[in-house]
């Protein structure tokens, strides 16, 4: 078996593992919202994560998967993700992505520090849900953005 083979199959079966993953985290999810409901925590983050895991695993399994009918296709994924012009454009998105999630999180918790003493007003529990989604996504659009940037700059 060819060394491009026995890539898209290593990255086929972590795609089948990112599967097996989510639907374990969503059927202990459900199990945990119906036999666990009293308990005052909201458990349906393990029910969401399953289901994030079982997209992940998915989206890398049809990558490969339609790649491996084709040797040319293989061969140009493998170019592409071990290109070194591609590595350093992921790595300078990457970096300036985790810089904007750091400044967005001390910026929540700064917030809540000071609103604890009566500096600022306090951030109730949906607005705070809100402000740490944005923690999340406004840090995945930097990336985004970064990254398709630098793909025509550099």
């Amino acid at each position: 078996m060819s060394n491009e083979k026995i890539w898209v199959n290593k990255k086929i079966r972590l795609g089948w593992f990112f599967v097996i993953l989510g639907i374990l985290f969503s059927l202990v999810g459900i199990a945990f919202e119906i036999f666990l409901s009293y308990i005052p925590y909201n458990i349906s983050i393990i029910t969401g994560l399953g289901i994030l895991w079982f997209g992940i695993g998915i989206g890398i399994i049809v990558k490969y998967y339609a790649a491996k009918r084709d040797s040319v296709s293989v061969k140009r994924l493998m170019v592409e993700e071990h290109d070194e012009r591609n590595v350093i454009i992921k790595y300078r998105a990457g970096y300036r992505a985790f810089w904007v999630s750091i400044v967005l999180v001390y910026i929540l918790l700064l917030w809540l520090s000071l609103s604890s003493n009566g500096s600022l007003p306090p951030i109730g529990k949906d607005l705070l849900w809100y402000i740490q989604a944005a923690c999340v996504v406004i840090p995945f659009l930097v990336y985004i953005i970064s990254f398709l940037s630098d793909q025509k700059r550099i």
